[in-house]
């Protein structure tokens, strides 16, 4: 009985001296640790949010590049198929023959 009133005793002791040690700012570095947890909570609900916008990008940059490319492509052929004028191909009334002209060879047989 006496060892468990001496360890009692002892307990309280270092408990009422050591209490304002070891909690000083314990409500500092609880505040602390709050704020910390809140940034973490909301570093990673944006990087979720960013990872799911730039998931859902991809597919629609994709579908810009390949239509990029279509239109390029496409309007060379529309232009050629509508009679627009469509970079320096111009046409002219002259003929221009390599051989002889065609009365020419003709009449050589």
């Amino acid at each position: 009985m006496a060892i468990k009133m001496i360890s009692t005793l002892t307990a309280s002791a270092c408990l009422l001296f050591a209490s304002t040690s070891f909690a000083a700012d314990s409500m500092q570095h609880f505040s602390q640790a709050a704020t910390h947890s809140a940034q973490a909570t909301t570093n990673t609900v944006s990087g979720g949010a960013k990872l799911a916008s730039g998931a859902a990008a991809v597919p629609f940059k994709a579908i810009a590049v390949v239509g990029e490319a279509s239109a390029r492509i496409a309007e060379p052929l529309w232009n050629s198929a509508t009679g627009q004028k469509s970079g320096s191909l111009e046409v002219s009334d002259e003929s221009v023959t390599a051989g002889p002209a065609p009365a020419l060879a003709v009449a050589a047989r």
